[in-house]
């Protein structure tokens, strides 16, 4: 036990810089590079920054952005016309095409113009189907609710109830 005390005494002396170790230790010279050393990393650093910031090294990738930027436009654009986004008809298409493809199918099935959707179902009163052209005269009514139908256009629209 009367170790332990001394070995503790001689740590606390320690600690506090008052051992012979701690004189020992602050006589001994200071580890790590020199002043040489450390001016010498430093300027070589410095060097290589200006090189860096000057340009020299980056004048081989100038054309790198430019070129990229425009094969992605080439991709961009040749993908959006030969691969088609929409598969349905186009309403030129539907105007001219004069008969449906299954029957039944309603005239606004298709990305039709008002005025397009407007004479199919005036062709359907003029030919006696009433019951469907209120069909699709309701059908319009529900996807073009502000379109003023002009009846002097479409005479037999007249014969129909509008809501």
């Amino acid at each position: 036990m009367a170790d332990q005390k001394t070995s503790d005494t001689e740590f606390d002396d320690y600690l506090k810089g008052e051992s012979a170790l701690s004189d020992l230790y602050h006589q001994s010279e200071t580890d790590g590079p020199g002043k040489d050393i450390d001016n010498a990393i430093l300027s070589a650093a410095r060097q290589e920054v200006k090189q860096t910031s000057s340009g020299s090294s980056s004048k081989n990738y100038r054309w790198y952005v430019p070129l990229a930027l425009a094969a992605s436009l080439i991709i961009a654009v040749f993908a959006i016309r030969i691969i088609p986004l929409d598969n349905s008809l186009d309403p030129d298409q539907v105007a001219e095409n004069d008969q449906q493809a299954n029957t039944g199918q309603h005239v606004g099935s298709g990305k039709a113009a008002p005025d397009v959707m407007l004479e199919k179902i005036n062709e359907l009163v003029a030919s006696g189907n009433k019951d469907e052209a209120q069909q699709e005269i309701d059908l319009f009514v529900e996807l073009f609710p502000d379109y003023k139908i002009d009846f002097s256009k479409y005479p037999a629209l007249k014969e129909l109830s509008i809501k």
